[in-house]
């Protein structure tokens, strides 16, 4: 075998261990440093402690995502484990829906502080309005906006991917929102592309290897024949039209995306046939507890003992006449009371279900969680740690939800926002100073700017509330932490939402001559009118 390595031709024969360089340049066969290279030729370090140690190498050029996402999907469907770890994420990471938070730069939007806290209002009251009504933001006219987020997140885990398409309403003149599960975008039979693009797995790339455009079996009967090519972009805007969201991390070199249980699949299913197995042998060695042996020869009468046997009638009435039916039926503990001569009863095994089966079920539930980053008492809804041990896992499962919604938030969330806000200003439901030129201009710091906004999921449940309170007490008093931070992290609510439901409380407390009872004197009497609180400053 010949190959070049750093200019140097290299000859291997099987029959010969030493490599042999081939150079007319005798200085370059003497050089320390080719024999140094032929030595690493001898010695390649591939991964194996010894030869053959790793096993088979596989390279993944070719992956069937359509058999991935059937049995993904038979699993969610008839699967216990599978339906609960996936119903785990989706709960915490999108519940009722990612929240809003506009948040505008400053610098490039060239309005005050004051200018800037009353446009982040009005455009979450216009996004808000448009989110809740499903005539607004849906395709099809049935979900909110955080409906379709947990649809976008359960099918891009499902499936792998999920096709988001926005189109502009006739009417509205806003952009609304359509899903297609990611198993109905496919490669057309026969068809060539525009200027010598190419289609891998149903997805058009441009010869720099950006997604340009995405094919879809037309109406959704699969047919190999039909397909309808949706861009991602449009052509004279170059605003954004559709692109997939990923349910999981995917390698540099993929363009689709694998079901999140695509690894444990096997794991899963034998773990549910094993379930089944020890709850079935444990009902069949119920109703048969034991046999009878006969010493005498012949059968008898009676193969099933009658004190195992319920029968009964019942009476049907029909407007004409009556109807009686007699019902024999086999009770629970059914005991075979006859054998032949000689054959000799072997009990069923009584041990069932296997004592075993709650350990290996669980190491199997704590391997998955651990391949899916979640702790196993969060998969499980089972906690018998102690406070410090539970905490920590609310604490690394905190630490994923984070990471995890930053990503669906990029992907998914902040696009629609884009355009959300775009569609708006064009349609005069918002203003922006410069936001209307830089969109023409194609002034990405500028749009980035008006468009910057943030996106807030669930508090989860402390697990104790007093010592969370304490803490971020401790924080704000000496300054490493913000009242905004920590009351998204307890409540779930920015500061100033809480702050105005605080006032809105306090003003129907004052009409009703009640008070806070942080709102005291030094005596530890309510004030009820901040003047008093002013004349007794000034006294």
């Amino acid at each position: 075998m010949k190959f070049k390595i750093f200019g140097l031709d290299i000859n291997i024969n099987k029959y010969n261990d030493k490599p042999l360089l081939i150079n007319n340049n005798s200085d370059r066969l003497n050089d320390p440093y080719n024999y140094y290279l032929t030595d690493i030729v001898q010695t390649i370090f591939n991964g194996d402690t010894f030869p053959g140690s790793f096993g088979i190498t596989k390279d993944y050029t070719f992956v069937d995502y359509y058999t991935l996402r059937k049995r993904s999907v038979q699993l969610f469907k008839e699967n216990p484990y599978a339906r609960g770890i996936l119903r785990r994420i989706l709960r915490n990471e999108i519940n009722k829906g990612l929240t809003l938070e506009a948040n505008p730069l400053t610098m490039y939007t060239k309005m005050t502080e004051e200018e800037t806290v009353l446009w982040s209002q009005k455009a979450e009251l216009d996004f808000n309005i448009w989110a809740e009504n499903p005539k607004l933001c849906d395709y099809y006219n049935q979900k909110t906006f955080g409906q379709l987020q947990l649809d976008v997140r359960q099918t891009a885990l499902i499936s792998g991917d999920c096709l988001v398409v926005l189109r502009i309403s006739p009417k509205t003149k806003m952009p609304y929102i359509q899903l297609i599960d990611g198993s109905h975008v496919r490669t057309p039979l026969g068809y060539t592309p525009r200027k010598g693009n190419k289609i891998l797995h149903g997805i058009e790339f441009d010869n720099l290897g950006r997604q340009v455009a995405y094919y879809i079996s037309n109406n959704y009967n699969d047919n190999l024949l039909e397909y309808k090519r949706i861009p991602a972009y449009g052509e004279k805007s170059g605003r954004r039209l559709a692109w997939l969201v990923y349910g999981t991390d995917k390698l540099l070199d993929d363009c689709r995306g694998e079901p999140i249980l695509s690894n444990i699949l096997y794991m899963m299913k034998d773990l549910d046939r094993y379930k089944d197995s020890e709850m079935r042998a444990a009902v069949i060695n119920a109703m048969l507890p034991l046999f009878i042996k006969k010493g005498e020869k012949g059968l008898g009468s009676a193969p099933y003992q009658h004190g195992a046997i319920k029968k009964t009638d019942i009476i049907i009435n029909d407007k004409e006449e009556s109807r009686k039916f007699n019902i024999t039926d086999n009770l629970p503990g059914m005991v075979l009371d006859e054998l032949k001569y000689g054959e000799e009863p072997v009990s069923f095994n009584t041990v069932r279900p296997n004592v075993n089966f709650g350990i290996f079920q669980e190491t199997i539930l704590n391997t998955i969680s651990w391949s899916l980053e979640i702790p196993p008492e969060i998969v499980r809804l089972y906690f018998q740690n102690n406070f410090s041990a539970s905490r920590q896992a609310n604490n690394e499962f905190n630490v994923y939800l984070q990471a995890r919604n930053y990503q669906f938030s990029k992907e998914f969330l902040q696009p629609i926002y884009n355009e959300k806000v775009i569609s708006s200003i064009l349609n005069g439901k918002l203003e922006a100073k410069n936001l209307l030129k830089a969109i023409m201009e194609n002034d990405i710091e500028t749009i980035y700017s008006w468009t910057n906004a943030s996106w807030s999921s669930i508090s989860r449940p402390s697990v104790d509330i007093q010592k969370d309170v304490s803490a971020a007490a401790t924080a704000i008093e000496y300054g490493i932490g913000s009242r905004d931070f920590w009351n998204k992290r307890i409540v779930g609510k920015s500061f100033q939402e809480v702050m105005r439901i605080l006032k809105k409380e306090k003003d129907v407390m004052d009409k009703m001559g009640l008070s806070f009872k942080d709102i005291e004197d030094s005596s530890g009497k309510p004030i009820n009118n901040i003047i008093d609180i002013e004349d007794k400053e000034l006294e």
